[in-house]
């Protein structure tokens, strides 16, 4: 199992070099538009915190926008760096069992060992990736002199809401954890959908989310989770355990239905 965990951080982590060194400058573009907006606002420079908040906002359900009669705004940002992340995500797994993945299957013995390994790839990757943004935001902040922390009532407006209300632990289940999570959990159903039909399917599939996500509201909708223009109502009112919980089974039972999957497929096909 060490030899398949080192191999996936060795081919699927450095090996994704460049698309990291990509997305990285994709967060610090992000973190630039981010305070411009706040600049139009008078309440630049942002603070790490607000502009990341802003980076992750991600938009109202577009139905509930229309009924309200309230302009749409497409999360263009926040649409992008969920599409990239699926790209990275979608990319390595397939290749990796064309080529040495079946080489380690017939070395360990074990088609669910290397599916675990798999599954750690992804939340690995999810998290360096969240990592890495953070980083690149946090750079932002020190160049425009915000400071790290600190949300302020007046950056409300730009912020679409009023995030001075949270303490520290709800900064950090709207800004990391539940986005995190929600990553992770839609990460491992394109994982899953990648050996269950193909590479094609599971984009498809990721997009659709992405779409739906956007325009409506509901558990289901995994994305919305990880938007702190939604998210935020979750903390306030405590649902957030609830969902917490929903992402968790999501990624649990695609973990384990992959384990199945793995041992139904015929992998000698793929060479």
């Amino acid at each position: 199992m060490k030899g398949i965990i080192k191999h996936d951080w060795y081919s699927g982590l450095l090996g994704n070099w460049k698309q990291l060194f990509i997305i990285s400058i994709v967060f610090y573009m992000c973190g630039l538009i981010a305070d411009t907006f706040a600049n139009s606002f008078g309440v630049a420079p942002f603070s790490f915190m607000e502009n990341w908040i802003y980076v992750m906002q991600g938009c109202a359900p577009c139905s509930q926008t229309m009924q309200t009669g309230a302009q749409f705004d497409l999360p263009i940002i926040w649409m992008i760096l969920q599409i990239f992340l699926a790209y990275i995500i979608g990319g390595y797994p397939l290749y990796d069992l064309q080529t040495y993945g079946i080489n380690l299957m017939v070395r360990t013995k074990s088609r669910s060992k290397w599916w675990i390994g798999k599954v750690l790839w992804v939340m690995e990757l999810v998290g360096v990736v969240y990592l890495l943004g953070a980083l690149m935001i946090a750079v932002v902040t020190m160049l425009s002199g915000g400071s790290v922390l600190l949300v302020r009532p007046e950056a409300a407006g730009v912020l679409k809401g009023d995030y001075s209300v949270f303490n520290g632990m709800g900064l950090a289940l709207i800004g990391f954890i539940l986005p995190m999570l929600s990553s992770i959990a839609i990460s491992m159903i394109q994982l899953l959908l990648i050996f269950l039909c193909n590479h094609f399917a599971a984009y498809a599939v990721v997009f659709l989310f992405i779409i739906l996500s956007v325009f409506y509201s509901g558990p289901i909708w995994i994305y919305e989770n990880g938007m702190s223009i939604r998210s935020n109502a979750f903390v306030y009112d405590g649902s957030f355990v609830n969902r917490i919980i929903g992402l968790v089974v999501v990624i649990v039972v695609t973990s384990v239905a992959g384990c199945f999957v793995m041992k139904r497929r015929d992998i000698y096909g793929e060479v």
